[in-house]
C-alpha cells in the first residue's frame, strides 16, 4: 500500500490485537472509535 499526503486512513482493529503497546492509545477506549494519529513524513519516513 502506497501512502498518500493528504489522506486519511484507518487502521484496523487487528493492528491494536498484534502491536500490544501500553503506550499507545488504546482502541474503542471508554466507548470511542479508533485513535486518530497525525502522520508527517522527514526525510522519507513516515
Amino acid at each position: 500500500m502506497e501512502l498518500q499526503t493528504g489522506c486519511v486512513y484507518h487502521i484496523k482493529d487487528e493492528f491494536f490485537d498484534y502491536i500490544n503497546d501500553k503506550n499507545l492509545m488504546t482502541n474503542h477506549e471508554n466507548g470511542h472509535s479508533r485513535p486518530t494519529y497525525f502522520v508527517i513524513k522527514n526525510d522519507g519516513v513516515l
